[in-house]
């Protein structure tokens, strides 16, 4: 699904959004007085009474934006924090970071041990849905579609397909495709809107059921988990893919990873994942060992957005 019009300077303009506010709430906290002198994130994360890990993602944040080096797992402030973000500085610039936006309460949430809880299922309508599958837009998905051969396929199950953005483009790839995509009932007739939209009806079918604990099917070429495979649901789902693929089908799955490269857009992403209540960040080799352990082999990594990457692995004989 190419987008028409390049939106990169407005995604550039969310990423400094919340730069910003990561500064403001590591402000308020602390953060940079308390690492004058170098800390480990746990070290710093007891000191301030901060969820650990958190921590560790906003100082690595703070680390691409200048504000902090990192050595031999230590952070400290740069001369660029002691002169501008330490409020005993003459040059003091705090006041320049007042913010209270979302991004910052929810980071504030994820950090703040004594607000840490169970992220609610939640409330699925038309518009989160779109707005979930226009961020996949930016090119997550895309990666995903291009890093798959799909050319021999004749059956694709999109579990949890959600949106259905990625059956939709994988549909307009390869046109004698048939697709299931299957997710829980109000979900999938939310996802028959966007179908009908594209006019591929007839190549993609949706169907409602709970997927951890209903009949997923049998006998597909290839199977998509898509940012689905999180905490216990991901052995229950992975021993139900593999019974549902054909003999030398393929597993396709789409997840965030933790060893992507370090830079400044996936730092930013990895702390909007902490905030939002996202905990597991896997490196590819642990995924590897998930797979192989549930009997899949020859798992690679074909496509990388970001911190998104997909890995593709097949059903042994």
């Amino acid at each position: 699904m190419p987008l028409a019009v390049d939106p990169t300077s407005l995604m550039d303009l969310s990423t400094s959004r919340r730069l910003h506010e990561a500064v403001s709430v590591a402000l308020g906290l602390g953060v940079f007085k308390g690492l004058r002198n170098a800390k480990t994130s746990d070290e710093l994360a007891g000191e301030l009474i901060l969820d650990s890990e958190a921590t560790y993602y906003l100082l690595k944040l703070l680390v691409q934006t200048g504000c902090l080096t990192e050595t031999e797992g230590k952070f400290c402030t740069t001369s660029l924090a002691d002169v501008y973000l330490c409020d005993d500085s003459y040059l003091y610039l705090g006041h320049e970071f007042e913010t209270g936006g979302t991004f910052s309460q929810q980071l504030l949430r994820a950090l703040l041990p004594a607000s840490v809880h169970d992220t609610p299922e939640p409330d699925w309508n038309r518009e989160r849905l779109r707005q979930i599958g226009v961020f996949g837009l930016m090119g997550s998905i895309q990666s995903t579609v291009a890093g798959c051969d799909l050319s021999e396929t004749r059956r694709l199950l999109d579990l949890g397909g959600g949106h259905g953005f990625y059956s939709i483009a994988f549909a307009q790839k390869y046109p004698g495709l048939k697709i299931t995509l299957f997710d829980l009932p109000h979900i999938a007739n939310l996802a028959e809107s966007f179908v009908q939209q594209f006019a591929l009806q007839e190549q993609i079918v949706l169907r409602g059921g709970n997927f951890l604990t209903d009949d997923i099917g049998c006998g597909y070429d290839a199977v998509l988990c898509a940012n689905v495979l999180h905490s216990n649901k991901r052995d229950i789902v992975l021993g139900k893919v593999r019974q549902a693929l054909n003999p030398g089908g393929q597993i396709i799955v789409k997840t965030r990873i933790g060893d992507a490269p370090e830079n400044l857009v996936n730092a930013d992403t990895k702390l909007l994942w902490q905030a939002r209540g996202g905990r597991e960040l896997f490196s590819f080799a642990e995924w590897q060992g998930f797979l192989e352990s549930h009997g899949f082999r020859n798992a690679k990594q074909t496509g990388l957005s970001g911190i998104y990457a997909t890995i593709v692995a097949l059903a042994g004989e």
